[in-house]
């Protein structure tokens, strides 16, 4: 689960005995994207380490955690909420750029504290779920294209084109500071690219994945994002 310790006795232990993995699985729950890329960083450099190089890193249990005790009851609230599908967003853009192979989310079970895609009692999908949504539109496009995020903390993007030229862009503002509340602009490029239709969707405080007009000029255009927020822009 959590315990780097056990990872490495574990690992040391199963290459001393020449031992063959076929995958390396592991936990996180944890406040933020950047907890993501220090556990992620460091399960390969043990895998590294003990010559599993090649073997598949799968992240089998994942979502948000303030702590498991006197912050359950923010935890949950995190989850079923915007803050919890930014948070969502910007974790699998985080894993997708780094060595991790697979992700699991935990949970998507009705009536499970956890399960932030889906509301209690009526099933309603919640906001975590179109983070989801969004993510399988850029999954379905085929290829990841490569994006720059300069000069704008806790953003984070992830970006695909699909063979007929289409392309989507994810961008998702995530932060646990709570002082944080006016919009930020984020000011995107798109490159090499005749653009002749473009829509965004957007999830923040006030809406859920709701279609917002986007403008390019010149391959270039300007968004607002709030705190906890994320945007998914397709572009034909």
């Amino acid at each position: 689960c959590e315990n780097n310790d056990w990872a490495d006795n574990f690992l040391k232990y199963m290459s001393e005995h020449k031992v063959e993995l076929d995958f390396f699985s592991y936990h996180l729950y944890a406040s933020g994207p950047d907890k993501f890329i220090t556990k992620n960083n460091i399960i390969k450099s043990l895998l590294d380490k003990y010559g599993y190089s090649d073997v598949e890193m799968i992240l089998d249990e994942w979502n948000y955690l303030s702590n498991w005790t006197t912050e359950w009851h923010e935890t949950m609230e995190v989850v079923t909420s915007n803050k919890g599908a930014a948070f969502l967003a910007s974790v699998m853009s985080v894993s997708q750029d780094g060595p991790v192979d697979m992700l699991m989310y935990y949970d998507a079970r009705p009536r499970v504290s956890y399960n932030g895609l889906f509301e209690f009692y009526k099933g309603a999908p919640l906001p975590q779920y179109y983070a989801l949504y969004a993510w399988k539109n850029l999954v379905k496009l085929g290829a990841q294209v490569r994006s720059v995020v300069t000069d704008c903390p806790d953003v984070y993007v992830t970006s695909a084109v699909g063979e007929d030229g289409r392309c989507g862009v994810l961008v998702s503002f995530f932060t646990n500071d709570k002082n944080v509340v006016a919009k930020r602009k984020v000011e995107i490029e798109i490159d090499g690219k005749d653009i002749k239709e473009t829509m965004s969707y957007v999830t923040d405080e006030s809406h859920i994945y709701t279609q917002v007009p986007v403008d390019f000029s010149d391959g270039k255009t300007s968004i607002w994002l709030a705190p906890n927020s994320f945007v998914y822009i397709d572009i034909r």
